[in-house]
């Protein structure tokens, strides 16, 4: 139900896109049809994540062949940035929010949980990349950030052991951010020389 509800909110923005070539409006407009699918879905009780997920690509998918190949990638570098920024800022805030002592009352956790990152990362690597280079890449460069954090955020404020939760999820990005996000410039340099600018 979400998803319709976000394929029915985007056809008026897709009408009004159909008459501008601004690159402003199409950014505007995309971010716009995001909140108003996702406050429509809420309001009916469904999933305003699905509702926005699903008016974005019904909107991209419409202007695909209409939109000029600079709106489109002015809305792609602007979700980018947003997303990038969304990512440090939920983040930052539950840094901010965590008690780190949670942490060491459940080293075993944060342990488990460490490995089982690196475990999974290391497995999907192996699948999706075709060779060393790429799977080294595709390890090191593992999502990872807000979307974790919004999961561990999810339950309610009343969910037992809610607190310990955040905090090993939080300590699992930070060293997975940390041990594979520091070499990962290096090892792009060393195995795709061609990209350097």
């Amino acid at each position: 139900m979400g998803c319709a509800i976000g394929v029915f909110c985007a056809i008026p923005f897709w009408v009004a896109l159909t008459t501008t070539e601004s690159s402003e409006y199409h950014v505007t407009e995309t971010v716009a049809s995001a909140y108003v699918s996702y406050l429509a879905a809420t309001n009916y009780g469904v999933s305003g994540i699905f509702a926005s997920g699903a008016a974005a690509i019904a909107l991209r998918a419409a202007l695909t062949h209409r939109a000029r190949p600079e709106n489109q990638d002015a809305v792609k570098v602007f979700l980018e940035a947003a997303a990038y920024m969304a990512n440090a800022v939920v983040f930052l805030a539950t840094g901010l929010l965590i008690n780190p002592a949670q942490i060491s009352l459940a080293p075993l956790l944060a342990i488990a949980a460490l490995l089982a990152a690196f475990v999974v990362r290391a497995g999907l690597s192996w699948v999706t990349g075709s060779d060393f280079a790429g799977r080294v890449t595709i390890f090191l460069a593992g999502m990872r950030g807000a979307l974790p954090l919004a999961l561990a955020l999810a339950p309610p404020e009343n969910f037992p052991e809610r607190a310990k939760l955040i905090a090993v999820v939080f300590a699992t990005v930070l060293v997975t951010l940390l041990f594979q996000g520091i070499p990962l410039r290096w090892i792009v340099k060393k195995f795709y020389p061609s990209l350097q600018t």
